[in-house]
């Protein structure tokens, strides 16, 4: 797939990614985007996350318990 900028990018993958009430989480499964860097995968996140509808959380883990 071709698209001209990133906007373009997203939005054919995930059509209605700004839609509200937001999406239910189980439309996420049948589209992915893979990207070999890291770089690439963080600038897709910030632009998918700026696109979505909602209330950001932020979820925090751990990966020891004491």
């Amino acid at each position: 797939m071709v698209s001209q900028d990133l906007d373009t990018f997203v939005t054919e993958i995930y059509p209605g990614i700004g839609s509200n009430p937001p999406l239910p989480a189980e439309y996420f499964l049948d589209q992915m985007i893979l990207a070999p860097h890291n770089n690439d995968v963080d600038q897709m996140n910030d632009k998918l996350l700026s696109m979505m509808s909602g209330e950001e959380q932020v979820f925090h883990s751990a990966d020891l318990v004491v």
